[in-house]
């Protein structure tokens, strides 16, 4: 379901998140948010959904445009502008082949893109 500034926000309730920074008056120091969202998704997915506190360390080469956290699956998504799944990552460690690309996501735009 897509969150909207006017609703309620509660990370249980979501598939999968998004951060959109272009569109916005406010002058962010990306650098510096882009850990803290990170940090605090980590702690998140540790404390509530049971991940290892493995993921906690932060790597900035995983901070990109495109990407997308699947929740239901943990995997890191990378869409391509029409929404397409160019590559996947189980984790931080594992690359999914285009095969298993293929396979679990199809040749069309990922099911959340709108």
């Amino acid at each position: 379901a897509l969150v909207t500034y006017e609703d309620d926000f509660c990370l249980h309730a979501a598939d999968w998140i998004g951060f959109d920074v272009d569109h916005t008056v406010v002058r962010y120091n990306l650098p510096k948010l882009t850990e803290l969202i990170y940090r605090l998704l980590a702690d998140f997915l540790i404390t509530e959904r049971g991940y290892s506190a493995a993921i906690k360390e932060y790597d900035a080469r995983y901070i990109q445009k495109g990407i997308v956290f699947e929740i239901a699956t943990g995997n890191h998504l990378k869409l391509d502008e029409e929404g397409s799944v160019l590559r996947a990552f189980h984790g931080c460690n594992r690359c999914l082949s285009p095969e298993e690309v293929q396979e679990a996501y199809g040749g069309g735009p990922w099911w959340g893109f709108e």
